[in-house]
This record gives C-alpha cells, structure tokens and sequence, in this order.
C-alpha cells in the first residue's frame, strides 16, 4: 500500500497552505479520539495494567500517530475539507 501527501505538487497559495493544515490538524483530533478509545479498550484487557507515566506516553504516542497518518493523507477527511472550502 502506497501512502501518498495530500495536496497538489505544485507550490500552494498561503491560503490553500493554511486551509490544508488546518484540515489536516482537523482529521489528526479526530483520529487521536478514534485512537485513543481503541487504546483504551486495549489497556482494560486483563494483563493490561497501567501506571500514570504509561497513560501519558501513551496519549503522546496516539497524538503523534495521528499528526502522521492525518499529514500522510489520513483516511481523506482533509482533503475532503480542503476541497469543499476551496470551492
């Protein structure tokens, strides 16, 4: 499977510039949420035990996880938005 950027290889105008990352941060808290529930799920498994240090590398590992795979195109939610605002 090939990830691919989203956006245009052509240089983007300051506006479009803003408005993708915007989407992009946009499609990064909704992953994040999505993210972080199926963690949750995960650690109230028996064996699952945690500490507070462990929660909070955790939610440090699912915000980053979410910033990649939103700015490697994500599921399309913002370039989905980014195409609807640009129109």
């Amino acid at each position: 499977m090939e990830i691919r950027r989203t956006g245009a290889t052509a240089q983007p105008t300051p506006e479009r510039a803003r408005i993708l990352k915007a989407a992009q941060e946009f499609e990064a808290m909704l992953l994040a949420t999505l993210l972080n529930s199926f963690q949750k799920s995960m650690v109230s498994l028996p064996g699952g035990d945690s500490d507070g240090a462990s929660e909070s590398y955790g939610q440090f590992g699912v915000e980053s996880m979410a910033a990649g795979i939103s700015a490697a195109g994500g599921l399309g939610i913002a370039r989905l938005l980014t195409s609807k605002l640009l129109k």
